[in-house]
């Protein structure tokens, strides 16, 4: 009999469940305990299916992690006594002399609380007076010896380990294998490894199975290592296997040469012993290909785990785990063909299931909190794609996922912005390419010093929309395209305003474009990019851009027009006119700033504001609550672990703050932001399809508990003091409240308000 002890760090990475099945198969255990499951009990039921077993027996995790099962088959007589978040504890053959008690065990963690793990492994000793064995995680060690790498286990924990070791008459079974159960490889090349997992046992135990071995096996998917406990110590018996044509063998083109190489060399009068001739030479010829050229997975397999375990004993002498990292890489691949092979041989679609392309999103959310598992995320995506994932806001609530049209605001379709996208697609408007950069380019082209017909020809330009010849070829409006000045090339927008040999004595009149002849730009979007970023004087520049335009035009229409060789200097004029024009002192009437006002009647008025830390990859949110006198109820500032949307923070910031309301008592509030898109979507009596429609629904759900609630919008100037606090969010640790009064940095904004008010 086999038991099969292992800590796999969480069962829903597909890696991980297919080494599971790896190692039943190869092993064939009868008692099969998991520790670090961090899954549900449905996902559980469908690994039970998966690896062939009869029961289970769940102790459910507590938070995102921990987490143990015990499977069995119906062969094995065993009886579950208790379970705790750290043990599973049990009776094999009970109520017969051969009985004897397995304990399934987890240690703590977290150092601090260790100790409760060891009061309630004394509490099993007093249970029975059987052969007892125990093992699994115990997350500690007992000497110095068992750790390599890093800084010293602290005497004292140790010490509590090796005290309840001696309280339960525990005696080590030893191991067979590497030394260590647990490691870390890190990028820098150094590594850590410990003896976390192990199986103790009893005098008794030893007596009655004297031949027990513990084997330390080897594996990819954790960081720890499996233990197989054969009571009988004696080797598995070999067997052979039967020919089996390979479905990985067509990845390799020689596996195709070889078998046409087969069937046009045999040379039979017969048919059909043809037929059996080539069949059985082939099976021949693909057998000795495969352990020669292509390479047997399993032997692979076995000869690159072997390698794995010289090179981690090399890398505790060199310090330097860089080929420790690449083997697992190889392995890893390598069990992955081995998956494709067992999924051919097993006739149905087995693996099929649970895989990642099967596998539904609610998978990766812990559903006690609602946020993401991301020790689950982490371990299947890479790192950026699961960045990505854990800074996607999520509900309060569970809801139906839907589709949305990401080209609008509130993502409902409208007719508008359908036909602009399809209108973008047709004329090749590059809409998708670096839609950062290209937002940032037109916030600099509408902030250039120029009139708005010159910025709005800067924009036209650079979405290729101007009624350049090549654009009115397309749009069918005109037959030739050829350039009216040079007489040589077609006119393109880029032709027609920089690169024309005509338009030389333009742009070499001034020495901010002797780029010209240096550069090379593929779209008017890259040159205007590239004289923001050099400073090349961009609002010149657009104003040249425009006299070239506009001669052009003028020579077309038969109008009086500017000689181009006197054009640089009417471009220059120009702009110096414009400049003097906007320097001039300003003597319309000062805009009126906004402050913050208090709610009418006996009510109570909620800001709120959210913030977004790019450095730190986080986000934050603040709220205030406040009177008619605009005397503070409560303030709050709370820091978010994902770098949020700025619409999203804003929606979280306005779930967050009316919950705080409620939780202070409040029943008739105003709700108070400065994002228009907020608080629109709060006002609609539409649901917004949007993803941040989500957090909307939140705030209106938490909205039914208040008799009386309006929404108001404000510019950022009336909503400082809420501002404030979500700035101050980026160094609180989680959640900071502050009860009728708010903190020191914020006070002079507050008094601001307070002297608006008066």
């Amino acid at each position: 009999m086999n038991l099969l002890l292992w800590n796999c760090r969480g069962l829903g990475n597909p890696r991980t469940e297919n080494e599971l099945v790896r190692l039943i198969q190869a092993k064939d255990p009868s008692v099969v305990f998991i520790a670090e499951t961090w899954t549900d009990e449905a996902r559980l039921d469908r690994t039970l299916s998966k690896i062939n077993f009869d029961q289970k027996w769940v102790a459910p995790r507590l938070h995102r992690g921990g987490g143990l099962v015990l499977f069995w088959k119906n062969s094995i007589n065993i009886d579950v006594i208790d379970s705790h978040r750290y043990y599973i504890d049990t009776i094999i053959n009970g109520n017969t002399e051969n009985a004897w008690h397995f304990t399934g065990f987890y240690g703590e963690p977290e150092t601090h609380r260790r100790s409760e793990a060891w009061s309630k492994l004394r509490s099993l000793n007093s249970r029975l007076n059987i052969p007892w064995i125990c093992g699994g995680d115990f997350n500690e060690i007992v000497r110095q010896e068992e750790k390599w790498g890093g800084a010293p286990r602290d005497h004292n924990q140790m010490q509590l380990f090796r005290d309840v070791i001696d309280e339960c008459r525990f005696m080590d079974l030893g191991y067979v294998g590497p030394k260590f159960t647990w490691a870390k490889h890190y990028v820098d090349g150094h590594s850590i490894r410990i003896r976390l997992d192990r199986c103790l046992a009893t005098n008794s135990w030893f007596q009655k199975f004297p031949g027990t071995r513990v084997h330390h096996l080897s594996c990819t998917s954790s960081d720890h290592s499996p233990l197989l406990i054969n009571l009988s110590g004696l080797p598995e018996p070999r067997r052979k296997r039967c020919f089996r044509f390979e479905e990985m063998w067509l990845s390799d083109p020689s596996c195709g040469e070889t078998v046409e190489e087969v069937w046009s060399s045999t040379r039979e009068p017969d048919p059909s012993i043809a037929i059996l001739k080539k069949v059985a030479k082939c099976e021949k010829e693909l057998t000795w290909w495969n352990r020669h050229k292509f390479g047997h997975v399993r032997r692979e397999l076995e000869m690159k785990k072997n390698h794995l375990v010289m090179a981690e004993n090399e890398a505790m002498v060199s310090g330097n785990n860089t080929r420790v990292r690449s083997l697992r890489m190889e392995i890893n691949l390598l069990q992955d063909r081995e998956s494709r092979m067992w999924c051919q041989r097993s006739r149905v679609l087995w693996l099929s299931k649970d895989t990642m392309e099967e596998a539904t999103v609610d998978c990766l959310i812990d559903e006690g909190t609602r946020t993401w598992n991301t020790t689950m995320v982490d371990g299947i995506f890479a790192p950026q794609e699961a960045e990505e994932i854990k800074n996607i806001p999520l509900a309060r609530h569970e809801t139906e996922d839907t589709l949305y049209w990401p080209w609008e605001h509130d993502g409902s379709y409208s007719c508008k912005t359908g036909y602009r996208f399809l209108k973008e697609d047709e004329v090749g408007f590059q809409v998708a390419e670096d839609q950062v950069h290209e937002k940032g380019l037109w916030k600099k082209i509408w902030a250039l010093e120029c009139p708005n017909k010159v910025r709005t020809l800067m924009w036209r330009a650079c979405r290729n929309s101007l009624p350049s010849k090549c654009n009115l070829v397309r749009q069918t409006i005109i037959s030739e395209q050829g350039c009216d000045r040079c007489k040589e090339e077609n006119e393109d927008v880029m032709h027609a305003l920089w690169s024309c040999k005509e338009l030389d004595s333009v742009w070499e009149a001034n020495n901010l474009w002797s780029f010209r002849n240096q550069q090379h730009f593929s779209n008017f979007s890259e040159l205007l990019a590239w004289v923001f970023d050099h400073q090349r004087n961009p609002s010149l520049f657009a104003f040249t851009i425009w006299s070239v335009w506009h001669q052009r035009n003028q020579v077309r229409t038969q109008q009086p027009y500017c000689p181009l060789n006197h054009l640089s200097q009417w471009a220059h004029d120009r702009y110096v006119e414009f400049k003097a024009l906007k320097t001039a002192p300003n003597t319309s009437r000062p805009e009126r700033r906004v402050r913050w006002k208090p709610p009418a009647q006996e009510t109570f008025k909620i800001n709120f504001d959210g913030a977004i830390f790019a450095e730190e990859k986080c986000s934050g949110l603040g709220a205030i609550v406040r009177d008619r006198e605009g005397l503070v109820i409560a303030a709050m500032a709370t820091r978010v672990p994902q770098q949020l949307q700025p619409i999203e923070i804003e929606a979280l910031a306005a779930s967050k703050a009316l919950v705080f309301a409620r939780e202070l008592g409040i029943s008739e509030a105003v709700l108070e932001g400065d994002s228009s898109l907020v608080m629109s979507a709060l006002n609609s009596k539409n649901p917004s399809l949007a993803p941040f429609g989500l957090l909307i629904q939140d705030s209106l759900n938490v909205s039914t508990c208040f008799s009386k609630l309006s929404y108001s919008h404000t510019k950022r100037e009336g909503n400082t003091v809420a501002h404030s606090l979500a700035q101050l969010a980026v160094n609180a640790s989680n959640c900071v409240i502050w009860m009728e009064d708010v903190p020191s940095d914020v006070l002079s904004v507050y008094h601001a308000d307070l002297a608006g008010i008066s």
